[in-house]
């Protein structure tokens, strides 16, 4: 659902929480020669959530500043009837409701089922006026339209209208195999000039940062390289997907993620994959060589623990009892990285259940002493606000569970030195006020593409384990 342009048909929207807590601009956007009516039970969620420490609580304090601004400049006939707004109507539900057409089940200390019957109520008060149901929640909607009300989400925070379109910093340009010249080009030259690619792809369409395999469309030989335009003419930059390390990236899509992050102009880095890809593990890698290189002096991973949609308070202990449950990923992978690279095949990983003492006899570097020592931090995004961050690596796991603001409180945490690391997958949200389009990852990606010090990757190889492969392959 998109606000209407002059002209349209005027309609009347029925807004729910999970629109106002995730677009913050909702509102304004939907008022636009329209009639917005805002059920009391939305007003009254507003103000639980307004307490939350997170972006939501954000939002709904936004929104909440908002309508008390609005009240305050009109009159009390227009709070009563309407208040004029974008060349639409503002319009406050009083609380009453008439059950008289409450169906079996009703509940009327249920949220969506008052909003349901208030939005039933007012289209058969109203049937000259094309009445909206607005809200995040596909169970409401199905609920409403089994009430003869009409439903639909909300579209105008979307950056991209599909998955599909969604920037995935790749391309893959096809050669005649008589180019081949162009790949050893890249090859001993370690770059390329782009302008030698016009006969193959849009030159001018390359974005900052983006990964492009040059493949020859006979042999299937292939090489990979980074466009870069910061000089000009644009160029790409090669990728050495050839491995070198006792432990490292193991697909040229991991090699890529690896050179963008450890790149000096990438001061913001997204990954995006299916479970398997290996975003956070390269995530993690690439911090811990940042830390051990002396380039940055802390990691610090920030996960949302949205995964039993309480506050972490409610957990016993201390805060890294707190976020163990959420801190597991993260000291698995690094306990991975750390046995792999200091070539060791003992388990050092005793954080995940207990912060116990350092072993003297642990013969390199143990999560556990760089949690103990403050190198390593991991935290609740809530953690983050009023803090001024400098020369850390900072990941952000999970970061499709993120909203914008969420997302933008994060970003504007970072001080000097610091470089921040975001990895998700759009297709597992764990809240119902945001989607596969309107997460703060998928609004970086979008809004960042194209700044030198911004870069993307969309990852498809699922390199964890031949179990996992098989596991995305066929379930």
């Amino acid at each position: 659902m998109t606000g209407s342009e002059p002209g349209r048909d005027r309609k009347t929207y029925v807004v729910d929480t999970s629109i106002l807590v995730s677009a913050p601009d909702a509102l304004q956007n939907l008022t636009t020669n329209n009639t917005v009516v805002l059920p009391f039970p939305v007003l009254q969620e507003l103000d639980r959530r307004r307490t939350a420490t997170n972006g939501v609580g954000y939002t709904a304090r936004s929104t909440v500043r908002f309508l008390d601004d609005t009240q305050h400049r009109a009159s009390v006939d227009e709070i009563r009837t309407g208040i004029p707004l974008n060349g639409g109507l503002l319009k406050f539900h009083g609380g009453t409701l008439d059950l008289t057409a409450a169906w079996p089940g009703f509940n009327p200390t249920y949220a969506d089922d008052a909003i349901i019957l208030l939005a039933d109520h007012y289209q058969r008060e109203h049937p000259d006026e094309q009445v909206i149901l607005v809200t995040r929640d596909a169970a409401m909607r199905c609920k409403a339209r089994a009430r003869a009300v009409t439903a639909e989400d909300y579209y105008s925070d979307r950056p991209v209208p599909s998955l599909e379109k969604f920037y995935s910093g790749r391309l893959r340009i096809d050669l005649p195999e008589h180019q081949a010249g162009l790949l050893s080009t890249l090859h001993h030259e370690q770059r390329l000039p782009a302008d030698l690619l016009r006969d193959f792809t849009d030159v001018d369409e390359l974005r900052a940062n983006q990964c492009c395999e040059l493949r020859l469309t006979e042999s299937g030989k292939s090489a990979w390289g980074i466009y870069k335009n910061h000089d000009e003419p644009g160029y790409l930059r090669r990728v050495s997907t050839r491995p070198t390390e006792k432990f490292g990236p193991c697909s040229a899509e991991q090699f890529c993620a690896r050179d963008l992050i450890l790149d000096e102009q990438t001061l913001v880095m997204s990954l995006v994959g299916i479970a398997g890809t290996g975003k956070t593990l390269i995530a993690l890698l690439c911090a811990y060589e940042m830390l051990r290189s002396g380039r940055v002096a802390r990691i610090e991973v920030y996960r949302l623990n949205a995964e039993a949609g309480r506050e972490i308070g409610f957990l016993p202990g201390d805060l890294g009892d707190k976020m163990a449950p959420w801190a597991k990923p993260i000291v698995d992978n690094l306990d991975f990285i750390m046995r792999r690279l200091h070539g060791s095949a003992r388990f050092t990983n005793q954080v995940a259940d207990s912060h116990g003492e350092v072993r003297k006899d642990a013969p390199h570097p143990t999560v556990e002493a760089l949690l103990q020592s403050k190198t390593l931090e991991i935290a609740p995004i809530n953690y983050l606000r009023g803090r001024s961050i400098h020369d850390t690596a900072i990941i952000v796991d999970d970061g499709q569970n993120l909203t914008q603001e969420d997302m933008k409180l994060v970003l504007t945490r970072a001080g000097e030195g610091s470089r921040v690391i975001l990895t998700g997958d759009p297709d597992q949200i764990d809240r119902e006020e945001i989607n596969a389009l309107s997460n703060g990852l998928v609004q970086v990606v979008e809004r960042f593409k194209g700044q030198q010090g911004f870069a993307h990757l969309t990852m498809h190889e699922v390199m964890r384990s031949r179990i996992a492969e098989m596991a995305a392959r066929l379930l």
